[in-house]
């Protein structure tokens, strides 16, 4: 494809044969992994975007400022068109549902990261539900850290079970709250049982041996909080 003359007052600029809706789903969608820079020829500013996930968003938000103003180059300084000579109602809608379709993607990311570094945390305190509704309490307490088999015995954690029939009725489980503090981590949710009552309860985790141990239950019902 030939390079077509972008026509500015005072200024020619050469356009860029790169596709302009491409490189703005790119950086939309991608980059935070620098992939609209690799897809125009810029690897270096492409692997610093990479590393540093897009200046924390921040980068991102900045490209796509220039790309739907076309203010945006490739390697040879050709200049991405996203739109020809808009007018200014029309820019500024762009530029504003730009905004806010990054927000939500950004919003959408970092919620997904926290459930991806967290998942491991809800598959210890689900296996564990599971092994006490199936009575292999054994395998449960197994799933404690030292710190909690310490500070409580088997027989006590067998007293803590039976004092709460919630754990061996759990037909499903919702975990809405999720932390990473250092080498521990905390989620919070519910506990539902096929009556369909649902009990507030908290669990809190640290890493033994790269492996996620729980080191306290919260369950807390009506006046009752332990």
């Amino acid at each position: 494809m030939n390079d077509e003359i972008y026509n500015k007052p005072g200024n020619n600029r050469i356009k860029s044969p790169k596709s302009a809706e491409l490189v703005y789903l790119l950086c939309l969608l991608l980059g935070g992994l620098g992939i609209h820079r690799f897809f125009v020829g810029k690897y270096v500013t492409g692997f610093l975007m990479l590393i540093t996930a897009g200046g924390l968003g921040l980068w991102v938000l900045v490209d796509l400022m220039f790309i739907t103003n076309n203010k945006f180059e490739d390697k040879q300084k050709r200049v991405i068109i996203l739109t020809k000579q808009p007018s200014v109602l029309k820019r500024s809608l762009i530029v504003i549902s730009t905004i806010i379709a990054w927000l939500v993607i950004s919003i959408a990311t970092f919620i997904g990261i926290v459930f991806y570094l967290t998942s491991g945390m809800v598959d210890v305190a689900r296996l564990q539900l599971s092994a006490i509704k199936a009575g292999e309490n054994k395998l449960a307490y197994s799933y404690t850290s030292k710190e909690f088999q310490k500070a409580i015995p088997y027989n006590q954690f067998e007293r803590f079970i039976s004092l709460y029939p919630v754990l061996k009725n759990t037909t499903e489980t919702s975990f809405t709250q999720r932390q990473i503090e250092n080498n521990g981590g905390l989620i919070a949710g519910v506990l539902k049982t096929k009556e369909g009552k649902e009990v507030p309860v908290e669990y809190r985790f640290i890493k033994e041996n790269s492996e996620w141990k729980i080191i306290s239950i919260n369950i807390k019902t009506e006046g009752n909080t332990d």
